[in-house]
């Protein structure tokens, strides 16, 4: 049927605004994927992590050290990329799971935000660095941990995704 989207295309190229002359191409899409996948690959520091975005840092607060957090760090960036991996979308140069096991120690030892110090939060805390280590290699102890978190996390007043309970429910 016309205007609907083929299963192996990205984007249905009927559905959305061209925003250059270029017409849609699938296979120079994903070569751009791939591209951006070994670039993150290749910046990867196992001391540091990765870099943060320049964007994320905020002029009146002190920089960011290595962030390990599911929404500005290394866990992530590495559910992202075990991601793209398993749709097949694009290909890893490694496996990311060990590093995956020494997030939730790195975060306790060192949190994304000092001033808050260890948070249970999904995407700003513990339980999304526990919940991408689990998912690229699931132990028990991640789980028991994982439970302690949202029990932790339960009467947190902050009720949105970030921070807040909501997020760990």
């Amino acid at each position: 049927m016309s205007g609907e989207a083929d299963l192996g295309e990205l984007i249905d190229p009927d559905a959305h605004e061209p925003v250059t002359e270029t017409a849609w191409d699938a296979g120079r899409a994903r070569a751009a994927v791939a591209a951006i996948v070994s670039e993150t690959e290749a910046s990867f520091d196992s001391d540091g992590l990765w870099p943060p975005h320049p964007l994320d840092e905020e002029d009146d607060e002190p920089p960011l050290g290595r962030v390990a957090s599911l929404y500005l760090g290394a866990a992530g960036v590495i559910w992202a990329l075990h991601a793209l991996a398993r749709s097949g979308l694009a290909g890893t140069g490694r496996d990311w799971s060990g590093v995956a096991l020494t997030l939730p120690d790195r975060y306790r030892a060192e949190p994304d935000f000092p001033t808050e110090g260890v948070v249970p939060s999904l995407w700003m805390g513990e339980a999304g660095i526990l919940l991408v280590a689990h998912t690229l290699a699931p132990a028990a102890w991640q789980e028991e941990q994982l439970l302690d978190v949202v029990r932790g996390n339960a009467d947190n007043p902050s009720l949105e995704f970030n921070w807040g309970s909501p997020g760990t429910m």
